[in-house]
């Protein structure tokens, strides 16, 4: 069936833990708009899974300067939010120092859309999953096939958020712990800025 091979192709995609996992997880363990971010990020994928079921890459694949314009924009935006946390795994997110548990000023649900937004759609690999690998498969199929396929695959991005999330939540009393946050805040920057200078290799190519 169309709708559950496009569920298992968009399990093994979305399950690959890069920066907008990361940042789900991040919301989780803070409890902070934890499902509103979740929903950004499936709504997003799912919007990016249409237009490459639709047959987006054949625009872009005409407009280079598009595709040029948002690897910069990602690099951008993976360079300084991984060095904000970077920079909290170090400092902290607090001068209470003495605390266990770290203390973290409440985030508006307008920072969230935001930061949500850039992390899904400044994502050059969003884009080839969602243009070249799930656009591409689709592509073969029946038309009345492709968008079963690609319900399936938006089903999977949904699912895989909420469950992440309900999964760091309930472990947030665990990792809020001040030593294990700043182990995490290291760990997601240095993962954010690895994956900023590969892109940047691929420019200099």
């Amino acid at each position: 069936m169309p709708y559950i091979t496009g569920v298992t192709l968009g399990f093994s995609l979305i399950m690959v833990i890069g920066t907008q996992n990361i940042y789900i997880i991040k919301q989780g363990i803070l409890r902070q708009n934890s499902y509103f971010c979740a929903l950004i990020c499936g709504f997003c994928d799912a919007v990016l899974i249409a237009l490459g079921v639709a047959g987006a890459q054949q625009l872009t694949d005409r407009l280079p300067l598009f595709n040029t314009s948002l690897l910069i924009l990602g690099i951008a935006f993976l360079l300084v939010y991984g060095g904000l946390s970077i920079k909290r795994a170090f400092v902290g997110r607090t001068s209470l120092d003495n605390n266990t548990t770290i203390q973290v000023t409440p985030e508006t649900r307008l920072k969230t859309f935001l930061i949500a937004l850039g992390f899904s759609l400044l994502n050059p690999h969003a884009f080839i999953d969602a243009f070249i690998i799930l656009g591409g498969i689709a592509n073969h199929l029946e038309p009345g096939s492709r968008w079963q396929f690609a319900l399936g695959a938006i089903s999977a991005s949904f699912i895989w958020f909420f469950v992440l999330v309900s999964v760091a939540m309930y472990f947030s009393p665990l990792l809020q712990k001040k030593t294990t946050w700043r182990w995490m805040e290291f760990i997601s920057g240095a993962v954010m800025l690895y994956i900023a200078a590969r892109l940047m290799l691929s420019v200099l190519k």
